[in-house]
């Protein structure tokens, strides 16, 4: 089933876990907290403190995406936060396979995020591994870019891989998500889209019905 994950980097900062119940209520139930260190990114956002505190409000599924350098200690101070599933940065860690069996120990679910940049051939190591791949289709680190659709070949191969080896790895793509590019991120395989600034920037209703509306247009499209 496809869903929609929203990127509270988007949310009113002043009132996240507003904007978090508000998004439930209209039928989300993954939430994606970019944890940023102003160096792997420009900005700096997030820690696990926020995490605690918005999980007061919520029983929704939580991720973080640990977009930053010396990964290993923060990941650390995740662990009990409240979240579902951690997702390392693969072009700013050292070991993926270490922090992945780490997550897995702490009976988290384990996601790897890939930039731009990255060719599926570095990916595909890592597809039996975790629970989910995130393609990034935009810059880590701030909101309101614009889809790359270059992401889109890697999303292909990877849903390929997956069905061709009888996986469960679901793909998420991450970044530029709206009314427009759904219906390509669907028709490219992915299961989950983390749209940030098209559910949160302006009428969160709106935004969201707007969303479930081409999902399924563009679903019905594939199947038919």
């Amino acid at each position: 089933m496809f869903e929609f994950c929203a990127s509270v980097l988007a949310a009113n900062h002043a009132h996240i876990a507003r904007d978090v119940v508000k998004a439930e209520s209209l039928g989300i139930r993954r939430f994606h907290f970019d944890i940023c260190d102003g160096h792997f990114t420009r900005d700096i956002f997030f820690g696990p403190q926020l995490v605690q505190d918005v999980r007061k409000e919520s029983a929704s599924f939580f991720d973080v995406h640990l977009a930053v350098y010396n990964m290993a200690p923060i990941l650390d101070s995740f662990l009990n936060s409240g979240v579902n599933m951690i997702n390392i940065q693969f072009e700013s860690c050292d070991a993926p396979g270490v922090l992945i069996n780490k997550i897995h120990a702490n009976s988290l679910e384990a996601s790897i995020s890939f930039s731009l940049a990255s060719d599926f051939v570095e990916m595909q190591p890592y597809l039996e591994t975790v629970e989910v791949v995130n393609l990034l289709a935009v810059n880590p680190g701030y909101g309101g870019q614009q889809f790359r659709i270059n992401v889109l070949k890697k999303i292909e191969m990877a849903a390929d891989y997956i069905h061709i080896n009888n996986l469960k790895t679901k793909i998420s793509v991450d970044g530029g998500v709206n009314e427009y590019t759904i219906r390509d991120i669907i028709q490219a395989g992915a299961d989950i889209a983390i749209a940030g600034s098209g559910i949160f920037s302006g009428d969160i209703e709106r935004n969201i019905t707007v969303l479930q509306d081409a999902t399924k247009e563009s679903l019905q499209h594939k199947e038919g």
